[in-house]
């Protein structure tokens, strides 16, 4: 269920309240009217939040006691606490994830209950834009009256499409989207990574519409039908500066993302899971193979197992999977 905002949202924040909240209201007329909601009535919603503004922060937090002490679920939420204090006030925390502890100078994957005189963890601390958040609240809780959830949507796209081996092993999870592109590294079974690049699809549909001298509507129509990223050159001409156009923009994007392995501290070697590639951007065509080749590692699309959609209505099934 789609419903267009011109300019409305960007990089991930609400721009237009009124403009949002009609189309939302319209959103959820829609779904209370489809055959799987049996007549129901939408009390609350979950919003995926992600954009530029999503960013992760890393930090230790140790604390030392004066005697042996067991290491309880209290200890660890004071851990945790200490490890929050760098956040800036603008920002709201929305998740924070263990990376590692170690007691008495012994790495453990299960803190919990041991006896230590000292405990160091390591944290990733998720957190966004406060504004970003409150203009969510101001359309859901104040316009429409329901009640309002967040989930971090690079976490929750995780969660869904990487498998357990993946996880441990190494890969990266990499969404693009129109605006942004957010990668995500795992290693050792927990997220090392995470950044959000300011480029996405909509820069080809942008570059497009400049060299061909065409609406961003029509642009983003030949993006979607005619253009190949690893197509070789033809007769055409204009084939060939649709085709070429969106190259040299996809080329911009791929070197971004895999500059993000550099950044992360560690090495393609690491990530035997390879990459998985999700979002709307990830449907241009031949863009899969490309990532790979420039990779040099194994790259997939992103699908998701062991969900059934039972009304048609709801969503079309090429996009199921990256929802």
């Amino acid at each position: 269920m789609t419903e267009p905002l011109d300019q409305c949202v960007r990089i991930g924040r609400i721009q237009n309240v009124e403009d949002v909240t009609n189309a939302v209201r319209r959103s959820l007329d829609a779904l209370e009217a489809c055959n799987a909601l049996d007549k129901h009535k939408i009390q609350a919603v979950y919003v995926a939040v992600g954009g530029r503004s999503l960013q992760a922060s890393y930090s230790d937090a140790s604390l030392t006691f004066p005697d042996e002490e067991e290491i309880s679920q209290e200890v660890l939420e004071r851990l945790a606490d200490e490890a929050c204090k760098h956040i800036p006030d603008n920002r709201e925390i929305l998740d924070i994830l263990p990376r590692k502890f170690t007691v008495n100078g012994m790495a453990t994957k299960r803190p919990r209950g041991n006896l230590a005189k000292n405990v160091t963890a390591q944290y990733s601390i998720i957190h966004c834009n406060m504004r970003n958040l409150r203009n969510v609240e101001t359309v859901i809780n104040e316009r429409l009256c329901l009640d309002l959830k967040y989930i971090v949507r690079p976490l929750a796209e995780a969660d869904m499409a990487l498998s357990e081996r993946e996880i441990k092993g190494g890969c990266m999870l990499v969404d693009l989207g129109a605006e942004t592109t957010t990668v995500s590294i795992y290693k050792d079974g927990v997220l090392q990574y995470l950044a959000t690049i300011p480029l996405g699809s909509e820069a080809i549909t942008y570059d497009l519409a400049s060299a061909l001298s065409v609406n961003e509507a029509q642009a983003r129509d030949i993006k979607e039908r005619m253009a190949d990223v690893t197509a070789e050159k033809q007769e055409d001409a204009r084939i060939n500066t649709i085709n070429s156009t969106v190259r040299e923009r996809a080329m911009q994007i791929i070197a971004n993302v895999l500059k993000q392995i550099e950044f992360a501290g560690i090495e393609s070697s690491d990530l035997v899971g390879g990459i998985i590639l999700t979002g709307g951007g990830s449907l241009q065509r031949h863009l899969v193979e490309c990532l790979e080749k420039y990779a040099k590692m194994p790259v997939r699309p992103a699908e998701v197992s062991g969900i059934q959609v039972r009304d048609n209505t709801l969503v079309s099934s090429v996009y199921f999977p990256l929802m």
